[in-house]
């Protein structure tokens, strides 16, 4: 990074580039240089793809959110209904008596995602990995404070 400084100061003050041009190369520096600090992830999410949340009385919540928000129906049948907003949606799942209502889990979507591998991938990094009986190809990736982040390829739609 040192070599590509001095190379681009070199070449503002001989003339061979202007100030604004500088200023332009010194950015992308800048930002590469941020990009490769996060090489370490596993992941680069691109979308805040859904969050879902558990509620006591599934037609009364999808008329609040879709008079609060104007958000309009994916899908939906008895026990769910997804409401799409622009980019993502919002789950709304029915609880029994049992459940308390409340938020369930968060997902983001990330490119080329693929479940399988994914999943495989992360047990062995030793992440903590939620299993839903139900929905066992679904990944969940529990947080420090088991809070449930559910990982998806872009643009999942449900």
């Amino acid at each position: 990074m040192k070599e590509r400084l001095d190379s681009m100061l070199s070449q503002y003050e001989t003339g061979k580039i202007t100030r604004r041009d500088l200023i332009a190369s010194l950015a992308l520096l800048v930002a590469s240089s941020a990009r490769a600090a996060d090489s370490d992830s596993l992941y680069r999410a691109s979308e805040l793809n859904h969050v879902t949340i558990r509620v006591r009385d599934l037609k009364r919540s999808k008329k609040f959110y879709q008079h609060l928000l104007g958000l309009s129906v994916m899908k939906e049948n008895a026990e769910l209904c997804y409401l799409r907003s622009d980019k993502g949606f919002l789950c709304l799942w029915q609880t029994d008596k049992t459940t308390t209502p409340g938020f369930d889990h968060f997902c983001f979507g990330i490119p080329e995602f693929n479940r399988a591998t994914e999943m495989a991938k992360l047990a062995s990094r030793e992440f903590i990995l939620r299993h839903d009986a139900d929905d066992p190809k679904t990944v969940y990736v529990l947080d420090p404070d088991k809070i449930t982040v559910q990982l998806e390829p872009a643009g999942f739609a449900g």
